[in-house]
């Protein structure tokens, strides 16, 4: 058996960033960190300027994944993130003396062949939902399942500050947050509005706050910027925030708020939900997903949902890529429009839900603590010379690849994103560099490569 003492972890994520995954992944470095795990990290850039916005973990990271030290991967990674980075770095991650481990995070219940593939490269799976869980259980063989709760690093003080926010201060104030990059259309923020105008029809006590996270990235602001401030036009009561806010202002400015809103149509988690519960705010929320993991008809305002066909636009979230019959849920507006109703004249129940909602979640938090996911992979490392007997340490990079040219357009996708970033090294000089990207591209997909002269010509100097 390998010795207890062996056991370090490399955490491989957006540990930095100022995204919900940032959030997660520094979560879980303070609970390896408590529990006393030796550490890498490998902070990867989510790019569009979103990363290096927290470096409180800096002395632990190095520059490349070469430089990582132990023998256990941690992939606070989606599946989609976790495929193209297995295959940019599974010459090192995917050998047999290492063990790799996907902390998932996923919206939908329903895996492509690609994303697949790569999850089963793994030989664990971290799941910080149920229905995270339930979904890895149905799609995947072989690898082994592991739940865990989330930490929520939270800065201490924090304070409603409605003054510094241009918050109005004798309203009954609505939040809706997210970041337009996760996907509008599964975020669904035009729902909140039309369950508030709705609800609450000429009703001046009350007011909506509605808040993008990284709404202007590379100096252009994202387009559902425009389509929201079209749908509010002509309500005075309806308030956008766009600017950029650290850590503790995003939790300052839910707490200066009265209730939190998501009617997501998925969720793998629900960070924010989490959040605002913590801050004792009454939740108005979709029943459905992974934020049920943590809610209740007790400690939080549920609104009901019809299973519909995933819809989304954003590429990761199309039905091409998955079984024609995954669905997600459209939530009830008439729900959501009664409860805001509901808790804009009962201050006594936004108190009791909220209070409710903060001892739960207090509770939620302490067994979070424990990080009783960290002593399971302890076991699995140390037991894994002995179990794992019917598969191959480490997964395989070549099981990987055949996984992701089965899922066509994947494949096709990062072909073409090889082609790009192949041709952009060439012109930069980076021969070598130019030559991996191409023979990758090329692997997955040769009808491009052979589509393209101009390409091919430059594939087939080296």
């Amino acid at each position: 058996m390998k010795s207890d003492f062996l056991f370090g972890v490399n955490v491989i994520g957006n540990v930095s960033s100022n995204i919900g995954l940032g959030v997660l992944s520094r979560g879980v470095v303070s609970l390896l960190l408590e529990k006393g795990v030796p550490l890498a990290i490998y902070d990867q850039d989510p790019g569009m300027g979103r990363g290096k916005h927290d470096l409180s973990f800096g002395r632990y990271m190095v520059e490349s994944v070469d430089q990582l030290t132990h023998d256990v991967n941690l992939l606070v990674l989606p599946p989609p993130m976790l495929v193209q980075f297995l295959l940019d770095h599974g010459s090192h991650l995917l050998r047999p003396e290492c063990m790799n481990v996907a902390y998932c995070l996923w919206e939908l219940p329903a895996l492509s062949a690609a994303m697949k593939g790569a999850l089963e490269c793994c030989d664990a799976i971290v799941a910080p939902s149920q229905y995270i869980r339930y979904m890895c259980e149905t799609h995947l063989s072989q690898v082994m399942m592991v739940s865990a709760k989330v930490l929520l690093t939270m800065p201490d003080g924090i304070q409603p500050a409605r003054r510094s926010f241009g918050l109005p201060e004798d309203k009954i104030i609505f939040i809706c947050s997210f970041e337009p990059h996760s996907d509008s259309t599964r975020k669904n923020p035009f729902a909140v509005i039309d369950a508030f105008r709705r609800g609450l029809v000429e009703n001046r006590r009350a007011h909506l706050v509605i808040k993008l996270n990284n709404a202007r990235t590379g100096g252009r602001v994202h387009p559902v910027v425009d389509a929201l401030m079209e749908r509010c036009k002509g309500d005075p009561r309806i308030q956008l925030l766009t600017d950029p806010f650290d850590y503790r202002q995003a939790l300052s400015l839910y707490a200066s708020c009265d209730v939190f809103v998501s009617l997501h149509r998925s969720e793998g988690l629900g960070l924010g939900l989490m959040e605002s519960m913590a801050l004792g705010k009454p939740v108005i929320g979709t029943a459905w997903s992974g934020n049920m993991t943590f809610m209740n008809h007790a400690n939080s305002c549920l609104v009901g949902y019809e299973l519909i066909p995933v819809n989304s636009t954003r590429n990761v979230y199309t039905r091409h890529k998955f079984d024609a019959r995954v669905v997600w849920a459209n939530p009830s507006i008439a729900d959501a429009a009664a409860w805001m109703k509901k808790l804009v004249d009962s201050p006594g129940l936004r108190a009791h839900v909220g209070a409710k909602a903060k001892h739960d979640m207090a509770q939620y938090q302490q067994t979070a603590k424990e990080a009783s996911f960290v002593d399971e992979l302890r076991t699995i490392w140390t037991n894994r010379d002995f179990l794992n007997s019917g598969r191959e340490p480490g997964g395989s990079y070549d099981m990987l690849m055949e996984a992701i040219k089965s899922d066509k357009a994947m494949a096709r996708s990062l072909a073409r994103q090889y082609s790009r970033n192949g041709k952009a090294l060439l012109a930069q000089g980076e021969r070598d560099k130019a030559r991996e990207l191409f023979r990758t591209g090329f692997r997955l997909n040769p009808g491009y490569f052979k589509n393209n002269a101009r390409l091919i010509r430059s594939y087939v100097k080296f």
